[in-house]
């Protein structure tokens, strides 16, 4: 991966090995993003009612689910959880607008692997690699520094389990970073 400035913007260089991880990547960020949002068929208002009385959010059981919409507001300033409902649904909109911005940039690659990110699009970019860095630190099971210390020693084997991932992981912060050294170098 190499990273350079263009006319404001990006210019991403993947090899075809990476934009088809960042492809899986995207395609797994999407599965958990529909799985944490009410169903098409549900009527919007049905499943607002549901939420004003408690019933627990589209995916809350998985770990990546709230890592991915943390809670805005305690049951004691949020007591009917339409401040939770309203924020879940804006960050959702966002992260699939930002969702799709990435995948209609790796669609289109040009010559070389390049990717230009034009300077309005390179936020939705962070957004989208932010919040896979976030799913994958879920499923990692990083929760804290101890836990991000453990994980990093198990990686160091590459024949662990976790391994693969935690590369993956640091791969996609080796992107961000990238991609802000170039927009604030």
């Amino acid at each position: 991966m190499y990273a350079q400035s263009t006319s404001g913007g990006v210019r991403l260089v993947l090899e075809s090995v990476e934009r088809r991880l960042l492809d899986d990547l995207l395609a797994e960020l999407a599965t958990t993003l529909d799985a944490a949002s009410p169903s098409q068929d549900d009527d919007p208002f049905a499943w607002w009612e549901r939420q004003e009385h408690g019933a627990a959010d589209p995916g809350s059981d998985d770990p990546a689910v709230r890592r991915l919409f943390p809670m805005v507001a305690s049951a004691e300033v949020d007591p009917t959880g339409e401040l939770r409902s309203f924020a879940r649904t804006v960050m959702s909109q966002q992260r699939a607008s930002d969702l799709a911005v990435v995948r209609d940039a790796l669609s289109s690659p040009g010559r070389g692997g390049r990717l230009d990110v034009r300077a309005d699009d390179v936020d939705a970019w962070l957004r989208t690699l932010n919040a896979i860095n976030l799913l994958l630190t879920s499923r990692l099971g990083i929760i804290d520094v101890i836990s991000a210390d453990e994980v990093a020693r198990a990686a160091s084997d590459d024949d662990h389990p976790v391994a693969f991932m935690y590369h993956v992981h640091q791969w996609v912060a080796g992107v961000m970073e990238s991609i802000l050294d170039v927009m604030h170098g």
